[in-house]
């Protein structure tokens, strides 16, 4: 290689010509200079030396360019949290995370951004998983008209209107709402257990079904949930037929989580938190009316009704109707008896599609006059069975529905 002349005079100014090449060294890809009297580079170099500045700033840049495909992490290194930080609503986000590159490992030894079970975790808070203050809220106002309730606060205010009380209705809708709240969280709990990170901070996981937002699912094209079909449809099938009966619930990412039993684990959880609300109402009328009597208590028929309701929605979401969650228990049986795996897909792509009408017609079937009759009859006979006699469904529907009565 050619290099400067230690006195700083270039062998190439004094002798018109180029430098002698250095014993051994290989003979450079390009000529060594070009015609007498071309103009000299400001560094006094020569032209094999500019070729090989050049090829080693090429080189250079080329080493700091990120390799094809690696995604840019916003230059702190850190994969991008999946689902916004602490607080924030990740329903809508691709539960896979951000992209991960060759580089980048950590100090444990795994790749950046990775669990231990392989998927991208999610990064945030312990606040994540913490009741949000809309839920409190909700809590507060369902215990306030609970106490107007019970000391039948309404008629010594003189705040009836045409015989009317409003009491009972908001302390029903406030306790469906907190039992909505709880079914669903036990379905985004076990999921998240299993290994659906994406829903951390959700609605969901806070108890917030105000901010339930529509998921879309990025490796399946799959999309659902939100306040739709999680708050807004159970409130309508509870104000209108006096049924409860939850929404569809089809925001979990099933390719996230791992093995058959945990699949069908995260549908099941939210019937099994259904049942467990209904029982502990259950007790609670145990043990403020003694077997045998009967109340018009304000209070106490709104608990029984609640009951009734938590109830429901443990039966009807054992039919195995696409929408409900005895459907979504069936899905990893089904597909394991499916000998193709992609017709398989086009089925359960083609039954998630009917999903909302699913529930939409089973509300519709139990909301006939002759068939809810005959259902109600089953629920009182159930009571019956289990020793509650006094579990009056009806009067606590009356005082829900004030103006159909």
């Amino acid at each position: 290689m050619s290099t400067p002349d230690p006195a700083g005079t270039d062998p190439e100014e004094s002798t018109g010509g180029t430098a002698p090449a250095a014993a051994g060294e290989p003979a450079p890809d390009a000529p060594a200079g070009g015609p007498a009297g071309a103009p000299e580079a400001p560094s006094g170099a020569s032209g094999a030396d500019r070729d090989r500045e050049e090829r080693r700033e090429e080189q250079d840049a080329a080493a700091e360019r990120p390799e094809e495909g690696a995604e840019e992490t916003g230059g702190t290194g850190d994969p991008e949290p999946a689902d916004g930080g602490a607080g924030g609503d990740g329903a809508d986000r691709d539960p896979a995370g951000p992209a991960e590159g060759p580089a980048g490992a950590v100090p444990g030894g795994g790749a950046a951004g990775k669990s231990p079970s392989g998927k991208a975790g999610a990064s945030g808070s312990a606040l994540d998983f913490v009741p949000s203050p809309v839920f409190l809220l909700v809590l507060a106002v369902t215990g306030i008209a609970g106490w107007f309730s019970w000391n039948r606060t309404e008629l010594e205010l003189g705040w009836t209107e045409g015989g009317s009380v409003y009491a009972p209705f908001v302390f029903i809708i406030g306790g469906w709402i907190v039992s909505v709240a709880v079914h669903e969280f036990a379905h985004a709990l076990v999921a998240y257990l299993s290994g659906d990170r994406g829903l951390r901070g959700s609605g969901y996981l806070r108890l917030n079904p105000f901010a339930y937002r529509e998921r879309r699912i990025t490796l399946s094209g799959e999309r659902g949930g939100g306040a739709f079909t999680g708050l807004v449809l159970p409130l309508l099938f509870v104000v209108i037929g006096g049924l409860g009966i939850t929404g569809p619930a089809s925001y979990t990412d099933r390719e996230a989580i791992g093995g058959r039993g945990r699949r069908m684990l995260a549908p099941l959880a939210g019937i099994v938190a259904s049942l467990v609300l209904a029982v502990l109402l259950a007790a609670a009328v145990t043990v403020l009316l003694p077997v045998g009597s009967v109340t018009d208590n304000w209070f106490i028929g709104g608990l029984m009704f609640l009951c009734f309701l938590n109830l429901t929605a443990a039966l009807v979401n054992l039919l195995p109707v696409p929408g409900l969650d005895g459907y979504g228990i069936l899905v990893p049986l089904l597909e394991a008896a499916t000998a193709s795996p992609r017709r398989f897909e086009g089925m359960e792509r083609a039954a998630r599609g009917f999903g909302l009408f699913g529930v939409i017609a089973v509300f519709g079937v139990l909301w006939l006059p002759e068939v809810q009759m005959v259902y109600l009859n089953e629920i009182t006979g159930l009571f019956q069975a289990i020793g509650m006699p006094q579990m009056d469904v009806l009067y606590g529907d009356v005082l829900m529905r004030f103006w159909a009565s």
